[in-house]
């Protein structure tokens, strides 16, 4: 929605995945690549109808069609020449359309809000999700991550508890743990109210301070990020070295 669609009203079944992942005759993702208001940013969308691809993909798999979990990484392949960077973003699940969003991934970003729910629901998704790829290796399926990396969001430091959880985060992860943290911003909250993100505000909602942290916060995490994305490239090494990175 935020992109300038309503899911279940501007976007039909066919303008989903579904019709690639249900039809193995086609070739191509390129016909549900649509255009957004932001300059250079594409978007595949999706709706609640894409859950049919899930309980489908399911029982073909269940009858030994395995390869269906490559379809997405084909898909992807596709029309990967036009851009820099894709990103998959599927449900907090792992289901089938997520164990294919993990065959066709290369890093993995996990954001992680500084709670006792957030943070056990979490090392609850990584046993399964490490559960998950050793079956899917035994099968022939294996997962290659260049990366992953876990993000801090929604902090608020002024909570103890919030900061101990931090630190236990930091402890366990390690450099697995992006430095920057998303702190709690009700400029985020404001934004989010609009359908608009911080980027997007023409001025302030609450004070110019608060504004210009919230900004410092997220320009430090998307930074980072970036870094993460760029080290992958091989056509950046020499860049890098210069930055200081390498």
């Amino acid at each position: 929605m935020m992109m300038g669609y309503v899911p279940d009203l501007d976007i039909e079944e066919d303008d989903t995945l579904y019709p690639f992942i249900r039809n193995a005759e086609m070739s191509s993702l390129s016909y549900a690549v649509r255009e957004t208001h932001w300059d250079r940013l594409w978007l595949i969308p999706a709706n609640l109808r894409l859950y049919s691809a899930e309980y489908e993909l399911a029982a073909r798999i269940a009858r030994s069609d395995q390869m269906l979990l490559n379809r997405l990484s084909e898909g992807i392949a596709s029309i990967a020449e036009h851009f820099d960077v894709v990103i998959l973003d599927p449900p907090p699940a792992l289901g089938t359309i997520s164990l294919s969003v993990m065959r066709a991934a290369n890093a993995l970003l996990i954001p992680v809000p500084p709670t006792v729910v957030d943070f056990t629901s979490t090392t609850s998704f990584l046993a399964m999700l490490y559960e998950s790829i050793g079956v899917l290796e035994d099968r022939g399926l294996p997962i290659n991550l260049r990366w992953i990396r876990f993000l801090a969001t929604r902090a608020d430091e002024q909570k103890s508890m919030q900061r101990e959880l931090l630190q236990i985060m930091r402890n366990l992860f390690g450099e697995n743990m992006l430095r920057a943290v998303l702190r709690d911003s009700a400029e985020i909250d404001n934004a989010s109210a609009r359908m608009m993100t911080v980027y997007e505000l023409e001025q302030p909602v609450t004070s110019r301070e608060t504004y210009q942290r919230c900004l410092t916060y997220l320009n430090a995490v998307n930074a980072e990020i970036e870094t993460q994305i760029r080290l992958t490239w091989p056509s950046h090494a020499d860049r890098l070295r210069a930055e200081g990175v390498l």
